[in-house]
């Protein structure tokens, strides 16, 4: 299935012979999607209309036992993944529009995913990017034998997008109904995303097919069981990053080492996608700290706000899913009564210092409510 762009009368608009366009009228969900049709009549479409981007379409002769005539046929491409490209800069871009949109409006936890999406969307874009630049090289040279990474990279972005995209858009929407129930009803900018983001959140496929996209991909990559071992975190401080982040990775794997692919389960799957999308989350936002503190190019203010939001992501998630990590006594109870004590009010004076450091992160100014406009000491 192509996608094809349809001219029209540069002169009047109108539709050009042969082709009928249209709506389809009302529909049970999502109706504010404006969805039409378009019926060609014996008209040809020239391979120049074809809006591919990245994808390729390859034609070679086949002729059938019968001795008939010799047609031409779309040829498989070498990689299945490279078909994907469009809707994976629709994710990759998609993860980081939800992300600056989360920010605008949610408590406390989904400031700090609004902060680690943009910088997951930052990477992904980084390793789209790369696989553009291998994708065009290739094209040049039909014969390099770097293919096969090419692929590889493709089918990672592929995967990891996919699981970014289901999670983030999911927790956004969850975001804008909770900072709903905080600020008063007729806050403006709450209309405004409920509108445009909460009805119609899945631009494209479900959330249920992303993530079974990124479990399949998790296990088909997983390392052999005798070069798979990690070790289980000794670090017990709660109040640094680095070990919160250490300690979700360590799930991730676990669950991943653990996953039965001879006896799939819908539920097993998804957890599978979304412990190792919170992981790689939180190493995002983990991994920009690091580094801007390495380039001594971010203030302290703002470093210690993000890490803040950061860490409160990461209770909430450990919080709402501590079972996981006591598995084999990895947590005990005691661990898990001092991260609950974690999850505390921010002061009215942290509650400013986040949102300055929102409002001033490459934020349109309609997107972040000034201070007085309902989310003052509710973060």
């Amino acid at each position: 299935m192509y996608t094809v762009h349809v001219p029209r009368d540069l002169a009047t608009h109108a539709t050009l012979p042969g082709i009928t366009l249209g709506d389809i009228g009302s529909k049970l969900a999502f109706n504010m999607v404006d969805n039409g049709f378009c019926v060609f009549d014996h008209v040809h479409v020239p391979a120049s209309q074809l809006c591919l981007a990245t994808a390729r379409v390859r034609w070679q002769r086949s002729q059938d036992d019968s001795g008939g005539p010799v047609n031409l046929v779309a040829a498989p491409a070498a990689s299945s993944k490279w078909k994907y490209m469009p809707m994976m800069k629709t994710r990759v871009f998609l993860i980081a529009k939800c992300a600056r949109l989360s920010a605008a409006t949610s408590l406390l936890p989904h400031v700090g995913l609004s902060f680690a999406a943009t910088f997951a969307g930052r990477d992904l874009l980084e390793l789209y990017e790369t696989v553009q630049l291998h994708r065009t090289k290739q094209d040049r040279q039909p014969l390099d034998l770097g293919g096969d990474q090419t692929d590889r990279l493709a089918a990672l972005l592929h995967a990891t997008s996919s699981g970014l995209k289901a999670l983030v858009a999911a927790r956004v929407v969850d975001g804008i109904e909770c900072c709903a129930r905080q600020c008063p009803p007729n806050a403006e900018f709450l209309t405004q995303l409920r509108r445009d983001i909460v009805g119609a959140s899945t631009y494209e496929g479900t959330f249920d097919v992303l993530v079974q996209q990124h479990a399949s991909f998790l296990a088909k990559t997983r390392p052999q069981e005798g070069h798979a071992q990690m070790i289980v975190p000794l670090e017990k401080d709660w109040t640094s990053m680095a070990t919160l982040v250490r300690w979700f990775h360590f799930r991730a794997h676990s669950m991943l080492m653990s996953f039965d692919t001879a006896n799939v389960s819908m539920v097993r799957a998804t957890r599978l996608s979304v412990v190792h999308s919170e992981a790689t989350l939180l190493q995002a936002l983990h991994a920009f700290l690091t580094q801007k503190r390495h380039q001594c190019t971010i203030t302290d203010v703002t470093a210690t706000s993000l890490t803040a939001v950061g860490k409160a992501l990461a209770y909430r998630w450990m919080v709402d899913s501590l079972h996981e990590f006591r598995v084999n006594g990895w947590l005990s109870s005691a661990d898990g009564d001092e991260i609950v004590e974690l999850l505390t009010s921010p002061t009215s004076q942290q509650c400013q210092e986040w949102m300055a450091v929102t409002a001033s992160w490459d934020f349109m100014p309609d997107e972040v409510p000034s201070m007085n406009r309902g989310l003052r000491g509710k973060l």
